[in-house]
């Protein structure tokens, strides 16, 4: 009964809020209203099927009012402390418009303007249902941050990790500088992640145990990750045929055929985002794809190199677009009061570095300029590389990251040490879908980027993904983490 009197109590309250807001500000109402929505019935379903424990209620209640209250601050002071991101402006442009199309009775995929991706038409879709207003769209990236500490608690539940660690975990995710700040912009970067990571759960499962539902729902995510960064989709991809032929708990034989087929069907995923048969259009198709010297050279040396185009060079008629490796030649136009603005990421050379790419001296020394960029993509920025004060904020962000790998290596050189090569071997099985979807989407991305603004962004699932896959080698428990958890807990009851 005093659970029933609580639940009670607590819609009446939301209710009430709900009935102030909407004679205040109505586009805050419906903002409410969605997020009550969404909220209400990812509890639901958990309840449903038996899954909501007490800690992971506590962890995803924890990252919605977090998440919630930092939103708010990021809108209501514009705060940019990382610079960059006129992308959000222009998606919300695009989402009125697309919303606006839809209320005239217009659902033509034609006449929509795609902007490089389809985010800003499925903000424009949640635009139509709740008006038009910013609130909408920055909320629903609130809803997508809670799924994405979600996904990320069962990929650690579901590779033999503790509920304490994927606590944990969740705690990270909520205080990880870049996805804190980028996750609270209405940017596509947030769907990504948590799209990402639902794909890593998915593959997870199937490697343990397959069935077509996971694999049909495996599917349509590449499509949709693919849409919005496409080689983060083929990395999910390539993933999941590392890990299946790794880590299936088939027999080899019935692994290796059938796994044969699945990489067939697989291959469909990049077919039907309008890519070709696993990427081939965009990667090696007509008229030059991404994977090309020429291209390659031209985004690691010309596109972001700050002596080329100094930091505070006007962009030219000729670069007004956001300019990216990824946007499969569907780019849109941003208005110009967006590309003048002062972070327009066409402006942000400061936080650019150049590592060439070596074709002209042959494969070794592409290869090691490969090894080097990559080494920036996973480590950087260095210390050495910061030219301006606000670039300072970045440590906050790499120094953790660097007591997390020694914290890593520390527990591995102990694995070693006990259970020999086959420990590690059973380890590296165990976390395949971390570490080669992480691999794929890092070594893409260091091919193309030189600019840490966009790795920042680019990064954070590859980033949690790593993080998980570190956390699961630490098997001892202390009673501090202990202590907190129950205090965690408790504070549910």
């Amino acid at each position: 009964m005093g659970k029933n009197k609580k639940l009670l109590y607590t819609s009446i309250l939301l209710f009430l809020s709900l009935g102030v807001t909407f004679f205040i500000n109505r586009g805050m109402f419906s903002a409410f209203l969605m997020l009550f929505l969404l909220m209400g019935g990812v509890f639901w379903i958990l309840n449903h099927y038996k899954k909501l424990t007490k800690t992971l209620s506590f962890i995803l209640c924890l990252s919605f009012l977090i998440h919630f209250f930092l939103v708010i601050f990021i809108y209501y002071t514009d705060f940019r402390p990382f610079g960059g991101g006129a992308d959000y402006e222009g998606y919300q442009l695009v989402a009125e418009q697309t919303a606006q199309q839809f209320l005239k009775g217009d659902f033509s995929w034609k006449n929509l303007n795609h902007y490089g991706h389809d985010f800003p038409i499925i903000i424009g879709a949640i635009y139509y249902i709740f008006g038009s207003d910013h609130l909408v769209g920055i909320f629903f990236e609130v809803w997508i941050f809670v799924m994405a500490v979600l996904f990320a608690y069962f990929i650690v539940l579901e590779l033999g990790g503790s509920e304490k660690k994927a606590f944990y975990i969740g705690l990270f995710m909520n205080f990880y500088p870049s996805y804190a700040y980028f996750g609270s912009l209405l940017l596509k970067d947030g769907l990504v992640v948590s799209l990402a990571l639902l794909g890593v759960l998915l593959v997870t499962k199937m490697v343990k145990k397959f069935s077509w539902n996971w694999f049909l729902l495996f599917f349509a995510v590449t499509i949709g990750v693919s849409d919005l960064r496409f080689y983060v989709g083929y990395a999910l991809i390539l993933g999941f045929i590392v890990s299946w032929f790794i880590s299936s708990s088939l027999e080899f034989k019935e692994r290796f055929y059938f796994g044969l087929a699945l990489v067939f069907l697989i291959g469909f995923s990049p077919f039907l985002a309008g890519q070709g048969y696993f990427g081939y259009n965009a990667l090696l198709g007509p008229g030059g794809g991404f994977l090309n010297q020429n291209k390659i050279t031209e985004f690691r040396e010309v596109v972001y190199n700050p002596a080329v185009f100094p930091e505070q060079t006007t962009p030219s008629p000729a670069s007004s677009e956001i300019i990216s490796p990824f946007n499969a030649g569907k780019i849109s136009p941003l208005p110009t009061s967006i590309l003048n603005g002062k972070d327009n990421p066409l402006n942000g050379r400061g936080s650019s570095f150049v590592v060439e790419t070596g074709f002209q001296q042959g494969l070794i020394k592409f290869i090691e300029n490969s090894l080097q960029s990559f080494a920036h993509t996973l480590l950087g920025p260095f210390v050495w590389q910061l030219r301006y004060g606000r670039q300072l904020s970045s440590l906050i962000e790499t120094i953790p990251w660097y007591i997390f790998i020694c914290i890593f290596i520390y527990f591995l050189g102990g694995l070693l040490k006990k259970e020999k090569l086959a420990g590690f071997w059973m380890y590296l099985k165990k976390t395949a879908p971390l570490w080669s979807f992480s691999i794929f989407a890092l070594g893409a991305l260091s091919l193309f980027i030189n600019n840490y603004g966009i790795i920042a962004r680019i990064r954070m699932p590859m980033f949690i993904c790593l993080i998980i896959m570190m956390s699961l080698i630490i098997k001892k428990e202390y009673k501090y983490t202990k202590h907190i958890i129950n205090r965690s807990v408790e504070m549910t009851k």
